[in-house]
């Protein structure tokens, strides 16, 4: 689902500091919603390696900032954890 563009500029503007302030190198490249509007997609970047993060899209607009930034902090600590040796 596309979003406005007053809509994506407003949820760019509210993700790109949290993003730059849990690590300068990532870059937004843009948010989407499933076509029921029951989740929300987080796309950045890091390097060359692309990160999907997933939120309930409820719980994206309803959450407070201090929030959205811990659970963007706890999926990119998962997303950027090295791959255990095998």
């Amino acid at each position: 689902m596309k979003f406005s563009p007053e809509r994506m500029a407003k949820m760019r503007a509210r993700v790109t500091p949290m993003l730059q302030k849990i690590n300068p190198e990532l870059h937004l490249i843009t948010i989407f919603a499933d076509s029921s509007r029951e989740y929300l997609g987080v796309v950045a970047q890091i390097e060359d390696r692309p990160i999907v993060l997933k939120f309930g899209w409820i719980d994206f607009i309803s959450r407070p900032d201090d929030d959205l930034q811990a659970e963007l902090q706890s999926q990119l600590e998962r997303k950027l954890a090295p791959e255990p040796a095998r």
